[in-house]
Order: C-alpha cells, then sequence, then structure tokens
C-alpha cells in the first residue's frame, strides 16, 4: 500500500498548481490531504480534468476516448488475466513520471500562453466584422468608381491627342499651302 500512496501523492503533486515563494522557487501548493485513497484519486482526477478541460485537444482526445473505452479496457475475466498486475501498472507510472511531469509543466505553460495566441484584440475583431464588412463594399464600389474615371480620363485623353494630332496636320497643310503661294509670288514678282 506504500507504493499507491507514493503514487498518489506524486500524481498530487503533479497535479497541483505551482505558487512562487519569496525566493522565486516553485513549489507545489498544497490542500488539505483528503482521508481516504478513493477520495483522493477522485480529487486527483477531478483536478486532471479541470486541466485538460483548458486545452482542447486533450479535451477532445478524451472524449473520443470514453465512446470507445469498452473496446479498449474490456470487463471481463479473460481479459483481466492478461492485464498486468497493479505492481507492474506502478512501475510503468514511476518509469514515466518524468514524462508526465513534464507533460504537465508543458500544460501550466500553455495555458500562460493562450493570451498570446488568442489576444483580446482578436475577440474585438469579432465585434468589428460588420465595419470591415462595411469597409470593404466601401473600398469595392470606390475601385470600380475609379475604374469608371479612369477610362473617363483616357478616354478624354485619346480624343485631345487626336484633335492635336488633326489640327498638327491642318497647321501642316497650311503651312504647306502657304509655301506654295510664297513660291508662286516670288515668280511672280520676278517676273514684274
Amino acid at each position: 500500500m506504500d507504493v499507491l500512496e507514493l503514487r498518489i501523492c506524486h500524481l498530487e503533486t503533479l497535479l497541483q498548481p505551482t505558487t512562487t515563494t519569496s525566493d522565486d522557487t516553485e513549489t507545489p501548493a498544497r490542500e488539505s490531504a483528503l482521508p481516504s485513497v478513493p477520495e483522493r484519486l477522485e480529487h486527483a482526477e477531478h483536478q486532471f480534468r479541470n486541466l485538460t478541460k483548458k486545452v482542447l485537444f486533450i479535451d477532445e482526445f478524451l472524449v473520443k476516448y470514453e465512446s470507445v473505452r469498452h473496446l479498449v479496457e474490456e470487463d471481463n475475466l479473460d481479459a483481466a488475466a492478461e492485464r498486468l498486475s497493479l505492481s507492474a501498472k506502478l512501475e510503468i507510472l514511476q518509469s514515466a513520471s518524468g514524462a508526465m511531469t513534464t507533460l504537465f509543466d508543458q500544460l501550466r505553460e500553455m495555458e500562460n500562453l493562450t493570451k498570446f495566441v488568442n489576444p483580446p484584440e482578436f475577440e474585438a475583431m469579432v465585434a468589428r466584422t460588420s465595419d470591415v464588412r462595411e469597409l470593404a463594399t466601401r473600398h469595392q464600389e470606390q475601385a470600380v468608381a475609379y475604374q469608371q474615371l479612369s477610362a473617363h480620363v483616357i478616354g478624354l485623353i485619346d480624343t485631345y491627342n487626336n484633335t492635336v494630332n488633326s489640327l498638327s496636320e491642318v497647321f501642316l497643310m497650311w503651312d504647306s499651302a502657304l509655301a506654295k503661294l510664297e513660291a508662286k509670288v516670288r515668280v511672280l514678282e520676278k517676273k514684274v
């Protein structure tokens, strides 16, 4: 029974939230010890459920596991005979204590980091979606108006260029006609 007590104490230590003392070292916060082993186990399971509910993927796994638990943990005598003894299970748990400690530390760190993953500004964005949609609609309308205005300005520039080209041709023709008239006037002046 001492090994079982040791394991329960270890689980309680892992599941207790850590608090910082004056010398900045982390120590597990102790609650009053529950009198019986089943009550202590129930309390530890309750703490584990609360801790895993905060981490969505673990909670989803546990929900899925509960639906197939009867397949994994059969409750007949043949399966019970093939199961490991209590001491073997405790040895496995003891050998995995480092990994379990790391897991619970990571879960605590993840809880502290959720404010960075889901900052309050993102929650405020949900309230601003109507403003963003209105702004996007206005932007689309402005883009359409800009395209229409650009097409109109391009049309005006083309018309201006065509007019300037036509006037240039007229001026060139007038210049040519004036040059011919001057040449004829000179010829006539030489005759006179």
